[in-house]
């Protein structure tokens, strides 16, 4: 089995801060250009504006369990464009799943 298709959604908050970003990822697993499987896979990114050595400190506090709100952990708050791209990715995950059990 291997992956060959992937796809990438990026949500940024609505508040415009650039240590809220989440990432949506759809895997298509093949087998013989034959979808055998899909995952997805959803995280929020650190601050992709800090250097590593901070990031490293937030991990470091984030492993000991001290929070801070500018850490790079967080909450997103999406607004109606957002919630649509989630929607399609979701729709294609159920579609394709669906389909591949009406397949067996």
């Amino acid at each position: 089995m291997s992956m060959s298709d992937s796809t990438q959604e990026f949500l940024t908050c609505e508040c415009g801060s650039p240590g809220h970003i989440a990432i949506i990822e759809l895997f298509e697993w093949k087998k013989n250009d034959k979808i055998v499987d899909v995952d997805v896979s959803f995280h929020i990114n650190f601050n992709p504006d800090q250097s590593i050595w901070m990031r490293i400190w937030h991990a470091i506090k984030y492993v000991f369990n001290h929070h801070n709100s500018n850490d790079g952990f967080g909450d997103i708050i999406l607004n109606e464009e957002k919630i649509d791209k989630i929607i399609s990715l979701l729709s294609k995950v159920k579609s394709i799943k669906e389909n591949m059990k009406s397949d067996v």
